[in-house]
């Protein structure tokens, strides 16, 4: 194909062209002259020159601009022809009048001019001892400016590649991604610089990343891959940064009917407006004009579009910002109702990375474990999974009115004026340094209170937990993201947490009121009604809800598979589908779903607690405590989360931390018997059985046919060998829970030390017949065999525990024990073995202790 003489044939004067050249620059303009030879562009009051033999592509406007101005009548006649009708509501002379003077088209051939590559070297080389990667830096940097100078094309694509090379050692850092992707630009190769610049993107959240990658596919000719970078671009700089690519952005939206990119943008400008200062300028007005523009053709939104943008022309900036709300509220309102999106997967996924979690840190994300890793070991205390947006434990507001130097207690007063004692490691974050905390200078908290246990205490209650009022901004910020997708009854969910906390809270109240109004008006009819023949994402969603409060688990993450199959389904869905795959034990499946909530909404605690619990499932405690630090870190006051900490640590060994769990899940419930059940069994394996005795006691005292508590207290009667005792507690225990394992598991151990030895091989069984994969109760059926002197049976149970949890030494030991005795000239060899080994030491011994005497008469 020869692109000049198509060029030559198709081209007239006053028609738009844009070039790119052989050295990298762009023209455009008008066309004033062309011929074989050259051609000639006017941009405004710039005339440019090119020969043909320079360009390597270009871009040709067919319409001539002397003829562009059309009427409006034409507009009409051109919506006719393509099956859309301009509203009888709103006369075409309105709609016109308003766009007047907004020709976002034209800027198709605006040039494009792509940011610079950074030269100043990434502090990760300034950082590693060995400065080679650094020589390297400098030495791609310096060459490129020879190649740039002498157009080398080759040596700079060379030179991309080996920025590629050192990229891939520094995994976490985007600037040689992005610097070779630079490089291809300049080599006119589009392709590939559009995408180092997409995974220099992933990797940092800098607006100039997005930037560059938009503009790489928009002169690569992807017009819809660049509209979903322009819509980053705009998501995190204001339009007004540069009007020319947001008229292009809105070009390519209203020629691609791509409502789904433009809305979620113009959304996030909106919340912009007010923050930026931006009401003194007219750039309200012009995302209104953008919005008219791109949803010309829908009717309901364009009329609603028209409707408010006619009310602020005369209004007062009072009032259109309280009115703002209400039109945002009704446009999203009608973007759902008429399902106007079509999702865009390169979009979607970096929007969610925009949303909150820092793209540098995404490894911290958590990820679906590999099966070849899992450390599946928590069979023995798996119990039913429940959860609830409800997670407040109502906690108190107060003011801290006197601390006491050195600042180890001090003094707060509720809203009645009624003061209590407080020790400092009774507060939980950080709530600044209270030192100049006086009378006159109170400082808010939100606290829970025990009575006093002081001698001569000048109070009659201590506050046992302190917390700072972050934790309102929290749930607020939660039910803001929630608003966002238009999940409002998630969204009211919490704002009824704050409320319990703070009934006075203006913010979270003014929110209530209007989503409220908002979901009964527009919402409520559309997702409480369960339809049983879903056709649309929320109708599966609603459909996935009801089916797993039934809890037919199975049905339900089949519908919510419907509800999630791109990525516009909202978070509290994965959310939904995350549970449901944690309630059937398929807990990698639940991890994936459960990220996926969290990265499209990263204020979604409950789903950072799901994960915790799915991780402990897995047996993988430490990233369960990660995702349980993450929960505490925003509602301190979430004591389920305190309580997966609490296990998980004490899984790992450390007891001291995991008591400490516990008496935080204590502070803010002191009668959650379960959680003091629970400490015992980890002061048990501390071995401070009487500390052990007290905490089941008190729950016992309170609740007298606690399961848990009665097993716990068999336990300890059986580590103080009190084996009756012991055996009449596990009964007890197994009177209410004859499925519990454990208890099971004990009770046969019980009956073999007594000598019941058939008894208990029945015993053992019933707990193999209702759990086979327990390592522990295959190690205590090879016990129970051991003490019946069926030492085969004892064999062949502790390797089917050592297959289910290899390594355990006590299991290993006894397996050693009863292959001697199955087998007993091993055990005489051994005997022998060891004879051998003290006589030699008796020998060395003595020839040592002659030399000493020999040395010491000399």
């Amino acid at each position: 194909m020869d692109i000049t003489s198509t060029l030559i044939s198709e081209a007239k004067k006053g028609m738009c062209l844009q070039l790119t050249l052989i050295n990298g620059f762009n023209l455009s303009g008008e066309i004033t002259d062309i011929d074989s030879d050259g051609v000639i562009l006017r941009n405004k009051d710039k005339l440019a020159a090119a020969a043909l033999t320079a360009i390597v592509a270009w871009q040709l406007d067919l319409i001539n601009k002397e003829e562009e101005e059309i009427n409006i009548k034409e507009v009409e006649d051109e919506y006719t022809k393509q099956g859309t009708n301009i509203s009888e509501d709103v006369p075409a002379d309105d709609i016109a009048k308003i766009l007047d003077g907004f020709h976002p088209e034209k800027d198709e051939h605006s040039e494009i001019t792509l940011k610079k590559h950074i030269n100043k070297a990434p502090q990760i080389l300034l950082q590693v001892e060995n400065d080679s990667d650094k020589k390297k830096w400098d030495s791609i940097l310096s060459r490129y400016q020879n190649a740039s100078k002498n157009d080398n094309l080759d040596l700079i694509e060379a030179l991309a590649d080996e920025l590629i090379a050192i990229g891939n050692s520094y995994p976490g850092c985007g600037i040689f991604y992005y610097n070779a992707a630079c490089f291809k630009v300049k080599g006119h190769n589009y392709p590939d610089a559009s995408e180092l610049f997409d995974r220099a993107l992933k990797i940092d959240k800098y607006s100039n990343y997005a930037y560059n990658t938009a503009c790489a596919y928009l002169l690569g000719g992807d017009k819809s891959k660049a509209l979903a970078y322009l819509g980053i671009y705009f998501c995190m700089e204001y339009f007004t940064q540069d009007v020319n690519l947001w008229h292009r952005f809105c070009s390519i939206a209203k020629d691609k009917e791509e409502y789904h990119i433009f809305s979620i943008v113009f959304n996030e400008l909106i919340s912009k407006y007010y923050q930026l200062d931006a009401g003194t300028d007219n750039s309200l007005e012009l995302l209104l004009k953008s919005a008219l523009y791109v949803f010309t053709d829908v009717k309901d939104v364009r009329d609603k579009i028209i409707t408010f943008f006619t009310f602020i022309e005369n209004a007062d900036n009072d009032i259109i910002e309280e009115k703002l709300d209400q039109f945002i509220d009704e446009y999203n309102f009608l973007i759902d109702k008429k399902e106007l999106y079509k999702s865009n997967v390169d979009f979607d996924y970096i929007y969610s990375l925009l949303n909150g979690i820092n793209i540098k840190d995404a490894n911290k994300l958590p990820q679906p474990p590999a099966k070849a890793a899992l450390n599946i070991k928590l069979e023995e205390d798996e119990e039913d999974i429940f959860f609830t947006g409800h997670c407040s434990t109502s906690l108190k507001r107060g003011h801290i009115y006197r601390v006491i130097p050195p600042y180890k207690y001090g003094f707060l007063k509720d809203e009645n004026g009624i003061n209590y004692h407080f020790k400092y490691d009774s507060i939980f974050d950080n709530i600044g340094y209270l030192d100049g905390v006086t009378e006159d200078n109170l400082f808010p908290v939100l606290f829970k209170s025990t009575p006093s246990t002081l001698a001569n205490s000048s109070t009659d209650e201590t506050a046992s937990f302190i917390c700072s009022y972050n934790l309102l901004d929290n749930m607020i910020n939660l039910a803001q993201n929630f608003s966002k997708e238009r999940d409002y009854p998630n969204a009211i969910l919490e704002l009824d947490n704050v409320l319990e906390y703070d009934p006075d809270n203006a913010e979270a109240n003014k929110l209530k009121d209007r989503w409220t109004t908002l979901y009964e008006d527009k919402y409520k009819v559309h997702v409480d009604k369960i339809s049983f023949q879903p056709q649309n994402p929320s109708e599966w969603k609603a459909m996935g809800d009801f089916l797993l409060n039934l809890e037919m688990h199975d049905e339900a993450i089949e519908a919510f598979n419907k509800s999630s199959e791109n990525m516009s389904a909202s978070s509290s869905s994965w959310y939904g589908q995350g549970i449901a795959y944690l309630k059937t034990k398929k807990y990698e499946e639940a991890i994936e779903c459960l990220t996926t909530a969290l990265k499209k909404n990263p204020t979604y605690y409950h789903a950072s607690h799901a994960i915790s619990i799915a991780y402990n499932r897995l047996g993988m405690y430490k990233e369960a405590i990660e995702h349980s630090e993450d929960v505490i870190g925003a509602r301190p006051d979430y004591k389920d989360a305190w309580e997966q900490k609490a296990f998980a640590l004490s899984r790992l060994g450390k007891y001291d931390s995991a008591i400490n769990s516990y008496d935080m899940v204590l502070n803010l419930d002191p009668e959650d018997w379960d959680a003091l059940s629970k400490k015992s069994s980890v002061l048990i394996k501390q071995d401070n059985l009487v500390m052990a005795m007290k905490c089941i006691n008190k729950v016992l005292s309170h609740v007298p046919e606690h399961p848990d508590s009665l097993f716990t207290k068999g336990y300890i009667y059986q580590k103080q060998s009190r084996y009756q005792e012991a055996l009449e507690y596990f009964e007890r225990s197994l009177f209410l829970n004859s499925s519990n394992v454990k208890a099971l598991t004990k009770k046969a151990y019980i009956l073999a030390i007594m000598g019941e030895k058939n008894v208990a091989i029945q015993v053992i069984q019933d707990a193999l017949d209702l759990k086979m994969t327990n390592p522990k109760t295959w190690y205590y059926k090879g016990v129970v065999h051991h003490y019946a002197e069926e030492y085969e049976e004892a064999i062949s149970a502790y390797k089917n525990s050592l297959k289910l949890e290899p390594g355990v030494q006590r299991v290993i030991v006894c397996k050693e024990r009863a292959e001697k005795k199955l087998d007993p000239s091993m055990e005489l060899v051994e005997e022998k073995d060891n004879e051998i080994n003290e006589n030699s030491g008796d020998q060395v011994e003595d020839l040592i202790s002659a030399l000493n005497q020999k040395y010491s008469l000399t």
